[in-house]
């Protein structure tokens, strides 16, 4: 029914697959299992006729890579047609189901279905019937005449089984169904792909998780993947009756996958916490997870605990994440240590941290930090948490995701990233708000392509989206803060951003500043005021935006009212920021287009807060006058001897960590504290 052979993929340097060969007969169901980043949709949409996989060659120097991919759907070599014929292969051989019905809203359930043998050149009455026919077999007879918002979840995702099944495909994709339904409509969905194989004789293809309905085993698709990415295949499923589990008790039922020695316990098989059971990590427990598992959990869960640690069984093990997958949940974790092991919402639930650490997290796709955010309305909370020697970024969130609430409060990234790639320690998307304060982002010198704060709209989300970056410490990353995009109303103000100054190619174009701001949207709406900006390689730089307020406190010599909406005190301190011997405080990036920045009533780096000299550190107004115009008067006057945010000593007399803890302060580049200030080891 369907071979392929010889599947390679790779986006830039990433290779997501590696040589998959794979059969599948008629009126099987196959599932692929495996976290995000995988690649599982990848060979979906490349088995699916949506992608192409690399083709290879054979270069003469160093040979190697010969792919010569194949792949024969129903006798059909489907790579060998043009774009005109594979078009129509689609249309009429392949039925597609998305996690997300994308039903045309215009349009009622009966036309939904009808479209495909449309577009396919049957005529109408024949597609109707067809149609009809499918809406009585699915139960959905009496909703023919409805449009989708007036169709519940699992009725919408119905409409596209039948629509998907208009043309009499030979084979179904179905990419995650069932992530958008409730658990009754998931468990319903997936029994219908059952009955269609005996009653149709469809293959359906899938990369539904199995374990929702199978209590422990299931099949997995094995793919010559990234290693560490693939399920573990043998997984324990709670029967969702109601019943709380504690490690203890999980260790006390056969086949669980839970051992215990006294107070460790060793996870050997994946689990799955079913929607209307709980789960409760116990108080100082040592949970150990094996090689490829992962703790999924639909139901509701506790991890408020006085001290627990979450790690791998040994060196060679790369356990998957916990995973949150229960719309509306509220979990709380707090003082647990996670170690090598991260946390991702897959729902528009809300995780909140508290007290907690997350260290040596290793993850093949790059990503996903030890905390991810997968899911459009999700929240997550981290307060006083550390962040220790984690390979990329801590905190992450797709670029197409819009989060209810990210807010990351008194929390330390000490060396926080430990690949040297261009991804900053907090890595976010807009949201409804984004609260970033008080914390501590504490870089390593020899990691200088690692940013500090980043909120990024790369995907034009739309809506009200509110950014607050508040009284931070950003010392020694590539940059301190960069926002992006489009954003309604962010505030950036009170941080101290020192040394952030990455050189690319000995062109300081290609550097980092203490913030970068860039709008080519001209819809950004930002304050930046009472900032300290030492060492860094520019100080500010403007690449876009609509209304860009570094301080306004007069328009045209005329005085603004403090409760007036234009109104910015701006007093940002700037010191020492340059290279090549030329400081820059403020730069207008080359390429922008025309722009009026205010930027009053700040304290520049010249000696006398002039005029004349303030406007030699303004670099566009001395390299090309036609990218803005900046209004930096009226100055202000602060001293700023000793405004360091971190200093550079040699230790002496009691020393602490930044977790309060005593310590000796021989490593090298780590931040410490001493009587209330904090300080490097150089």
């Amino acid at each position: 029914m369907i071979q392929a052979r010889n599947i390679y993929k790779s986006f830039d340097q990433l290779q997501v697959l590696k040589g998959i060969d794979l059969d599948i007969e008629q009126g099987e169901v196959v599932s692929i299992v495996g976290r995000s980043g995988a690649g599982k949709t990848t060979l979906l949409q490349i088995l699916g006729t949506l992608d192409k996989p690399d083709l290879g060659f054979k270069p003469k120097e160093g040979e190697k890579i010969v792919y010569n991919p194949e792949i024969i759907i129903n006798g059909t070599d489907v790579l060998r047609l043009k774009d005109k014929a594979l078009s129509t292969f689609r249309n009429r051989h392949i039925g597609f189901v998305f996690q997300f019905h994308q039903l045309l809203p215009e349009f009622s359930a009966l036309e939904n279905i009808m479209m495909p043998a449309l577009i396919a050149g049957t005529s109408h009455s024949q597609a109707k019937i067809r149609a009809q026919e499918l809406l009585d077999f699915l139960g959905l007879k009496e909703r023919a005449t409805h449009r989708p918002n007036e169709l519940s979840g699992g009725e919408k995702q119905r409409v596209a089984v039948a629509r998907a099944l208009m043309n009499k495909p030979d084979v179904i994709f179905a990419d995650e169904p069932s992530g958008s339904l409730d658990t009754q409509n998931k468990q319903e969905l997936h029994q219908l792909f059952f009955d269609l194989r005996k009653q149709l004789g469809q293959t359906l293809y899938s990369k539904i998780i199995i374990s929702l309905f199978m209590k422990k085993f299931f099949t997995v698709l094995s793919l010559s993947l990234m290693t560490a990415t693939a399920i573990q295949a043998n997984v324990f499923t709670t029967p969702g009756d109601g019943t709380t589990y504690s490690l203890a008790t999980l260790a006390k039922i056969e086949n669980s996958g839970v051992t215990a020695e006294g107070n460790v316990y060793t996870l050997s098989d994946s689990l799955v916490i079913a929607d209307g059971d709980k789960f409760q990590l116990d108080d100082n427990a040592v949970l150990k997870l094996a090689d490829k598992v992962a703790c999924i959990i639909y139901g509701d869960a506790s991890f408020e605990v006085s001290d627990a640690t979450i790690t791998r069984t040994d060196d060679d093990a790369k356990p998957n994440q916990f995973e949150f997958r229960k719309a509306d949940a509220v979990v709380n974790f707090q003082n647990v240590t996670f170690e090598y092991v991260g946390v991702k919402s897959y729902e528009t639930n809300s995780l909140y941290f508290d007290n907690c650490t997350f260290k040596k997290y290793v993850y093949q796709n790059r990503v996903s930090g030890p905390i991810a955010v997968g899911m459009t309305g999700s929240t997550v909370v981290a307060t006083n948490c550390l962040f220790d020697h984690n390979e990329y970024s801590s905190i992450s969130g797709a670029a197409n995701i819009k989060c209810a609430l990210i807010r990351v409060e008194n929390c330390t990234f000490d060396h926080s990233q430990q690949v040297n790639r261009n991804m900053p320690m907090l890595n976010l998307t807009p949201g409804d708000s984004i609260i970033v304060c008080g914390n501590v982002l504490h870089g390593d010198p020899a990691m200088d392509m690692v940013g500090g704060i980043s909120v990024a709209n790369l995907m034009g989300l739309s809506g009200d989206m509110y950014v607050l970056i508040e009284n931070n410490e950003i010392d020694s990353c590539r940059y301190g803060i960069n926002i992006q995009g489009a954003i309604s109303e962010a505030i950036i103000r009170g941080n101290k951003v020192t040394n952030n100054r990455y050189v690319r190619n000995n062109d300081a174009n290609n550097g980092g500043s203490g913030i970068a701001i860039y709008d080519a949207s001209k819809s950004m709406n930002l304050k930046v005021s009472n900032n300290y900006f030492e060492n860094n390689l520019w100080g500010i730089t403007v690449m876009g935006g609509s209304n860009i307020n570094l301080g306004k406190i007069e328009v045209d010599g005329v005085a603004l009212a403090e409760d007036d909406p234009e109104y910015n005190e701006g007093k940002n301190v700037f010191k020492d920021n340059g290279h090549d011997d030329i400081l820059v405080d403020l730069a207008f990036a080359s390429g922008t287009d025309y722009l009026t920045v205010y930027a009053q009533n700040n304290t520049w780096n010249v000696e006398d807060q002039t005029e004349e000299l303030i406007e030699a550190v303004i670099d566009h107004q001395k390299d090309d006058a036609t990218l803005g115009l900046a209004i930096f008067m009226p100055a202000y006057s602060e001293q700023t001897t000793g405004l360091s945010a971190i200093e550079s000593v040699q230790p002496s007399g009691t020393v602490f960590d930044l977790m309060g803890r005593v310590v000796e302060p021989t490593a090298k580049g780590q931040l410490y504290i001493r009587e209330g200030r904090k300080f490097i080891v150089r």
